[in-house]
This record gives structure tokens, C-alpha cells and sequence, in this order.
């Protein structure tokens, strides 16, 4: 305690408690989502989007994963409204994951059913609520067969082909409206030729010669 010695006015400075938090770096960030590829549970710093896509991928197809897909967006909007680092930690249910798979398919032959679309099929058409118009393959052209439930198609050609499964043939009579296992994943304009094809297990992709309708 301080000594007053004489009458008079003094200033005196006391504690008043915890001191104000102070302002720290808003930079550096953390997130954790799911993503395409990369290490699981395990904290990874990122500098920039570009390096993101290294480490874990591009953006996620919304039908495919629902309400998880918008780690990558965040992630570039962060960068883009002046973000420096950020530590990424990929999330994944390990117990009900699957490692990625990938078909190859041969090229056809002179007796594949192929067919033509009838009408342009935009984006995420194709399933069964949404079918697929085709020509009719039945009596369409000579040596064709006929798309079936099941039958492995190929939708288009070179970087914008597509493989799906048949899932259903309606009416069965005229095979015309086909829905398939999965929506299309882009859109394709009327005419685009659809291929039977057949799944290949291991080796290049079968090559038959000759001239056929549709794709080679």
C-alpha cells in the first residue's frame, strides 16, 4: 500500500483482473472433410489449392457423396479470400470404405447391338425415372442385336464416353426406352452412337478387324 504523507490529490494504478486476449494470426486454418485420395487421419499442410489437388484430389460429385463433397471448395475459398496455410485432415469411415475400381471394356464387334439416341440426354438422365430414348435396335440395321437387362454400354466416344449398365429395357418388345444403373455424368446431343460392349478381365482391350457400325 502506498504512504500519503500530505492532503492533496494522488493517482493510483491497480490490477483489474485478466488482462484482454490478445489478436493472433487468422492465416492458418484447419479442416477436416472427406476427399478423393490421400492419407487418412493425418494432418497435411497445405499452401496453396493447387497443392490440395495433389495431396487429395479435385472436387466431389454431389450424387456420390451428398453433403460431404464441399471440403474442396472451402478449400479454395480459403486461399481465394487471402488464406496462406491451412492443415487438411482427410476424414473416411474406414470400416465401409472400398478401394476405387476400374473396368475396361473391348471395343466391339461387327455383331453388338448398337443403336443411336433418339433424343439429346442432358446431365443425370438415364436412370429409371428419366430414361434413355433409343433407335430400335431390333430392326434398326442388319447383323445387330439386342440391348438387354444387364448389357454393358458404351454412351458417346473418345474424352466424353461414358459406361454404364443397362438396368431396364421398357417395353422389352422394342427395346426404345433404356434406364440405366447410374445418371449420366454429362450431357450428350441426339444421334450419339450407343455401343454393346463387353467387360474385359486383365490383358489389352480386344480388337476385332473389319468395318463396323458405330464407335471403334
Amino acid at each position: 500500500m502506498p504512504e500519503y504523507l500530505a492532503p492533496g490529490v494522488y493517482v493510483e494504478e491497480t490490477d483489474t483482473g485478466s488482462k484482454p486476449i490478445e489478436g493472433v494470426s487468422t492465416s492458418t486454418a484447419g479442416m477436416l472433410g472427406v476427399t478423393e485420395r490421400g492419407p487418412v487421419n493425418v494432418p497435411i499442410l497445405i499452401t496453396s489449392y493447387g497443392e490440395y489437388t495433389r495431396w487429395f484430389g479435385e472436387r466431389l460429385n454431389p450424387l456420390d457423396f451428398g453433403n460431404h463433397c464441399y471440403l474442396p471448395p472451402a478449400v479454395e475459398g480459403f486461399f481465394t479470400n487471402g488464406g496462406k496455410r491451412v492443415f487438411i485432415t482427410r476424414a473416411l469411415d474406414v470400416a465401409g470404405a472400398t478401394r476405387a475400381a476400374f473396368d475396361l471394356h473391348d471395343r466391339g464387334d461387327n455383331s453388338s447391338a448398337w443403336t443411336l439416341l433418339l433424343r439429346a440426354a442432358p446431365e443425370l438422365t438415364g436412370v429409371a425415372a428419366t430414361p434413355v430414348y433409343v433407335l430400335n435396335v431390333n430392326a434398326a440395321v442388319p447383323n445387330t442385336g439386342t440391348l438387354a437387362n444387364g448389357d454393358r454400354i458404351r454412351i458417346g466416344g473418345g474424352s466424353d464416353a461414358e459406361y454404364r449398365l443397362v438396368d431396364t429395357v421398357e417395353p422389352a418388345s422394342n427395346a426404345t426406352h433404356v434406364s440405366l444403373n447410374f445418371p449420366l455424368s454429362r450431357g450428350h446431343k441426339a444421334g450419339v452412337t450407343v455401343d454393346d460392349i463387353n467387360r474385359v478381365l486383365g490383358g489389352a482391350p480386344r480388337y476385332v478387324p473389319g468395318p463396323r457400325r458405330g464407335l471403334s
